[in-house]
């Protein structure tokens, strides 16, 4: 009698648990479909030229007028973002918000996969994985913004991480994907270190078995870059038309990039690290104060001074009852959790006390992986089973750091959705096909944002570095018609948009009027 109620108990249990857990993975999809929206909806939220020559190669994808391998003018980082786009273009047109969408499912999908890690590997309660996954699922909305950019790859290597660590033991298909995966975006070689970091700590490293598991995963990388060298001969490195007409390096394009990106500058090294900790990590994690959207838009505050003093007791409080109370954590629990912190501290150091350009606010894409360090930390914190205080005062302090990372971002967007700013760049589309205009000469800046929001009904060259050669041949084909844009850096003021657009234009204009009105 009482075995078959001990099941139904199990059972009861099982049915709760797996309610839970889906109800976390749908509050997950919708905070992080909330936390995304004013950079997708809005094209003038976040949109340059980068992004631009992606959206123009999955056009040409789709279009079936390019095979686009890597990014356009380059031999390294793979055309991952354009093929993932491809598809959406051909069902629902090209745009931006159609190209940043693949991209929000790639939030997704690493949301899911981090929960079910958390809650079906590692055992933990689905509540406490939710709070843990809250750093990614609603950082501050600059960060928000990197997530859903189709530039530098942002949000795939987060991704990739986790992929690597299920196929760890798995040779074959760990080096087929570790190799794809740094070929993408070089920030993969951080999991992969880790990997082989913790097979040496724990010494699984030095057996047969696992030097053999070692020899088959680096065979299957070098495959990988040896069929990436093939395809690069059958691709079109500079847009359509230009397959085996280019010699951009060969199997070691990736590894001599990436060389190229590395600096080591002691004089610099103090500077730097100040620069990680305050501008790059403050924006990060939300503790350095801001505003969002320029003065004469709105003032939309971001980053809180106090948010730092919350975090440090945060972390402190977690690495002294995971120090008392480590005996208690599972094994596979504390290496997934110390996996987590590595990469997230390589992305780190990596960027600080190696990169070349490290004082730049548009590199804090280089360190999206430190969003790992807390959810690392915080996985180590729950499993160790600590006392009742220090739990409710950790995770409490989780649930304030991200319910202002979202009011951050909630303020943001109303702010979009009752005052939107213009956009130049759609403006100066509008104005130039307004004046019949076809052709014309731009700051890269310019140039590719006119291309593809015109979707290519303006032919816009590059006065600076080209992605996509027909550009530059077309219009030197067309050089009587052809406008030039001016100024050379960047947008008029918003409050004088129209005038400079024409002052931009006019002399120009007049000239294509004339050659097209002379042409047969």
């Amino acid at each position: 009698m009482l075995l078959p109620l001990r099941v139904l108990s199990e059972r009861a249990l099982l049915r709760r648990s797996n309610t839970a857990f889906y109800a976390a993975l749908a509050t997950a999809v919708a905070l992080i479909v909330a936390r995304s929206l004013v950079w997708i909806l809005f094209e003038q939220s976040g949109f340059d030229s980068d992004q631009a020559v992606v959206g123009l190669m999955a056009k040409h994808l789709a279009d079936g007028r390019a095979f686009p391998l890597f990014y356009y003018g380059q031999h390294y980082m793979l055309a991952v973002e354009p093929w993932l786009a491809a598809p959406f273009f051909k069902m629902f047109g090209a745009s931006v918000a159609t190209l940043k969408l693949p991209l929000l499912c790639l939030n997704l999908v690493i949301a899911v996969l981090l929960l079910w890690l958390l809650v079906k590997k590692a055992g933990l309660a689905p509540l406490d994985a939710f709070l843990i996954s809250i750093f990614f699922i609603v950082p501050p909305p600059l960060v928000s913004a990197r997530l859903v950019e189709p530039q530098g790859s942002n949000i795939e290597p987060l991704l990739y991480v986790l992929v690597l660590w299920l196929l760890r033991r798995r040779p074959i298909a760990f080096g087929l994907f570790a190799g794809f995966a740094f070929l993408h975006r070089e920030f993969a070689a951080y999991a992969i270190a880790a990997i082989l970091l913790l097979d040496v700590v724990t010494g699984r490293a030095f057996t047969r078995e696992r030097l053999r598991d070692y020899a088959t995963s680096w065979g299957m990388f070098a495959l990988v870059a040896l069929v990436v060298s093939l395809l690069k001969t059958k691709a079109d490195l500079l847009g359509p038309g230009t397959a085996g007409t280019l010699n951009l390096g060969g199997l070691d394009a990736q590894v001599a990039n990436w060389g190229g990106l590395v600096c080591w500058n002691p004089a610099e090294l103090a500077l730097n690290l100040r620069w990680l900790r305050y501008e790059n990590l403050g924006m990060m994690f939300n503790y350095r104060p801001d505003m969002l959207g320029p003065g004469d838009w709105t003032q939309t505050p971001a980053g809180h001074g106090w948010i730092a003093a919350a975090l440090v007791v945060m972390i402190a409080v977690a690495i002294v009852e995971i120090i008392r109370r480590r005996k208690h954590i599972r094994p596979e629990n504390l290496e997934f959790g110390v996996y987590l912190m590595l990469v997230a501290i390589a992305a780190a150091v990596a960027y600080a006390v190696l990169g070349c350009h490290v004082r730049d606010n548009s590199l804090i894409r280089y360190t999206l992986l430190t969003l790992y360090f807390p959810i690392g930390l915080l996985m180590l914190f729950v499993s160790a089973k600590p006392p009742a205080w220090s739990r409710r005062l950790v995770l409490a302090l989780v649930v304030v750091w991200g319910a202002w990372s979202m009011l951050d971002s909630g303020r943001f967007l109303a702010a979009y959705l009752h005052r939107p700013p213009n956009s130049p760049a759609r403006e100066l589309v509008n104005y130039l096909e307004s004046q019949g205009v076809r052709y014309g000469r731009g700051t890269y800046w310019v140039a590719y944002q006119v291309d593809f929001l015109s979707q290519e009904r303006l032919t816009m060259a590059s006065l600076e570095k080209v992605r996509v050669a027909e550009y530059q041949k077309i219009v030197d084909e067309h050089g009587e018609q052809a406008v030039h844009i001016r100024p050379a850096r960047g947008w008029p003021p918003r409050c004088e948009t129209g005038l400079s657009f024409r002052l931009w234009c006019l002399e120009y204009l007049d000239r294509a009027r004339n050659a097209a009105n002379a042409a047969p």
